[in-house]
C-alpha cells in the first residue's frame, strides 16, 4: 500500500471508521505466506459518508460524490484538501470482514449474559461476586453441550498448530469458523431450549459460560480490545466459569491479557459423529424452506426415514433438536416410511430420507425430482469415466480417487431413490 501513489489506506482512518479490532483481524486474515493480498480501495466522502470509487490513475486530485455532488479531495501523497473541496478517506470494503464478526461476538456475548443472569436469578443468588454454578455433571449435558465443547478444543489444537507454523492467517480463520458458524450458527441456537429449562439450564449455562471464556482467551491476540472489555463483564456475572477436564482455567485473571492460553481438552467423539448428522436433517429441511418459501413462523410436518436400528434410536433421541432447529414436527422416524401423499422428498447424510408434508402439488415435484434425475446421471456419467480414465488412477493421490467412488456411490444411491 503506498500512500504516495493513492491507493493504499491509513490504519488510523480504519480505526476511525471500522475499529481497531476490525483492522486487526481483517489483516490477519489476509497474512498468507507468499501471496500478496488485493485490497480494493474507495474515498469516504467527508460530507455524506458514502464510499466513492477510487480513480484508477494517480493524476487524479479530485473526485465528485455520487451522492451529494461534493467535490473531496483525494488523499494522493500530501493532498490535504481546501474549504471547497475537503479531503476524503481512504477505506476499503475489505474490513466490512472484521466489523461485522466484532458485532457477531458482542451480539453473541449479551445472549450469553442475559441468560447467564436468568440462571443467578432463578437461583435466587443476590450477591453476583459469591455466585456458585451448580456441580458439573457431565452426564445432563446435551448433545449440543458435548459438540460444542469438543468443538472448542479442536479448534484449539488447530489455532496452536497454525501459530507454530506463523500461519496467522489459519490461525484467524479457525476463530472465525468457530465463533460465527459452530458457537453461534448452531449451539447458541440448540441451547435456548435448555436455558428455559431450569432442570437442565444450570448445566447449559455453566457450559456457555466456559466455552465463552475460552473463546475469549483464543481470540484475544487477534480482537484483543472487545474481548478485554467482555472478559471484565463476563468476570463480574460468572467469576466461577471453569469445567474441571473440559475446558482448562484461565487462572481467575482479573484481565484477559494476564489468563492463561487455553489448552487442549477430550473431545467427544460420540457427539462428534452425531451432531453432524443431526446438523444435515435440520439443513435440509431449512433448504426446503427456503426453497418453497415456508413462512419463517410456520411449523411444517416432517418425517424421516432413516436406515438402521441406530440410526432410528438416535435421530428419535434427538427430536426435540430437530423440531427446535428446523421448526417442524417430526410427525415419525423409522427405517422405512410410506411418503405422505404429496409430499416433499429431501436427502440428509446419504441416506436419510425426509419428506415434508403440504409443501407444493405432485405435479411439480415430479417436474422437481426428473430435473434432479438428470443432474445426477450427469453426475454419475462424469464420475465413472473419470474412474475409467487410468491415467487419473495413476497420477491422483489415493485420498482423492477414495473420494471420486464415495461420491460416485452417493449418487448412486439418491438416483435409485428417486427413480422408485
Amino acid at each position: 500500500m503506498s500512500k504516495t501513489a493513492g491507493n493504499g489506506v491509513d490504519p488510523v482512518d480504519i480505526i476511525d471508521t471500522h475499529g481497531a479490532d476490525a483492522l486487526r483481524f481483517t489483516l490477519t486474515t489476509m497474512a498468507t505466506e507468499t501471496q500478496d493480498a488485493r485490497m480494493p480501495v474507495k474515498i469516504l466522502c467527508p460530507n455524506c459518508n458514502s464510499l466513492i470509487a477510487n480513480p484508477e490513475s494517480p493524476n487524479v486530485l479530485t473526485v465528485i460524490c455520487p451522492k451529494c455532488k461534493t467535490t473531496v479531495t483525494r488523499p494522493l501523497g500530501i493532498s490535504r484538501g481546501t474549504p471547497d473541496a475537503p479531503l476524503g478517506r481512504m477505506t476499503s470494503d475489505k474490513f466490512d470482514l472484521g466489523r461485522n464478526f466484532c458485532t457477531k461476538l458482542w451480539n453473541a456475548f449479551r445472549f450469553a449474559i442475559s441468560n447467564l443472569e436468568s440462571q443467578i436469578s432463578n437461583s435466587e443468588i443476590s450477591n453476583l461476586e459469591s455466585e456458585i454454578p451448580a456441580a458439573i455433571d457431565a452426564s445432563k449435558w446435551s448433545l449440543a453441550d458435548r459438540w460444542i465443547i469438543g468443538r472448542f478444543n479442536q479448534t484449539v489444537a488447530e489455532a496452536d498448530a497454525a501459530l507454530k507454523q506463523y500461519r496467522f492467517d489459519v490461525y484467524a480463520r479457525c476463530c472465525y469458523d468457530f465463533f460465527w458458524r459452530d458457537f453461534c450458527d448452531w449451539y447458541v441456537e440448540a441451547v435456548k431450549p435448555a436455558l428455559r429449562d431450569p432442570p437442565r439450564g444450570a448445566q447449559s449455562a455453566s457450559v456457555l459460560a466456559a466455552v465463552l471464556d475460552g473463546a475469549l482467551r483464543l481470540m484475544h491476540p487477534l480482537i484483543p480490545f472487545i474481548t478485554e472489555i467482555l472478559w471484565w463483564k463476563l468476570n463480574k456475572v460468572r467469576p466461577m466459569r471453569e469445567l474441571p477436564g473440559y475446558i482448562g482455567s484461565a487462572g481467575n485473571s482479573p484481565r484477559l491479557i494476564k489468563a492463561a492460553w487455553p489448552t487442549v481438552g477430550p473431545i467427544d467423539q460420540t457427539a462428534e459423529h452425531v451432531f453432524p448428522r443431526m446438523q444435515e436433517i435440520v439443513a435440509a429441511i431449512r433448504n426446503v424452506r427456503n426453497d418453497y418459501k415456508v413462512d419463517p413462523k410456520k411449523p411444517v410436518t416432517v418425517h424421516i426415514a432413516s436406515p438402521g436400528d441406530e440410526a432410528v434410536a438416535v435421530t428419535r433421541e434427538n427430536r426435540e433438536l430437530i423440531e427446535h432447529l428446523a421448526l417442524c414436527i417430526v410427525e415419525t422416524i423409522d427405517a422405512k416410511i410410506t411418503p405422505p401423499p404429496g409430499a416433499v422428498r429431501a436427502m440428509a447424510n446419504q441416506s436419510c430420507e425426509i419428506f415434508i408434508e403440504d409443501l407444493v402439488d405432485a405435479e411439480a415435484e415430479q417436474q422437481r425430482a426428473t430435473k434432479r434425475i438428470a443432474e445426477l446421471e450427469k453426475q454419475i456419467a462424469s464420475l465413472e469415466g473419470r474412474l475409467n480414465n487410468p491415467g487419473y488412477l495413476a497420477k491422483a493421490p489415493p485420498h482423492l480417487v477414495e473420494q471420486t467412488k464415495q461420491e460416485l456411490e452417493a449418487a448412486k444411491a439418491e438416483l435409485a431413490k428417486l427413480k422408485k
